[in-house]
């Protein structure tokens, strides 16, 4: 039930979280991936529709997949 309840703004809020992303300026391409999927949660966290304990996770999956992208490419 828990996930669902944190489920809930994203369904609420659908339009205005892509209204919000959509006017957010963005740098673009694969080397700025990391930078702007951080942007994207900054803003849905500045609007409140997530919590900003989100940006911790986001922050350890960013490491980790980069660790990983490293791996294959070293």
């Amino acid at each position: 039930m828990r996930d669902f309840a944190d489920e809930v703004p994203g369904y609420l809020h659908n339009d205005r979280i892509r209204r919000t992303l959509e006017d957010t300026p963005l740098t673009g391409g694969i080397q700025n991936l990391a930078r702007d999927l951080r942007r994207c949660y900054e803003v849905l966290i500045g609007i409140e529709v997530i919590g900003a304990d989100e940006m911790s996770l986001i922050n350890a999956w960013i490491a980790d997949f980069e660790s990983i992208a490293a791996g294959r490419h070293g």
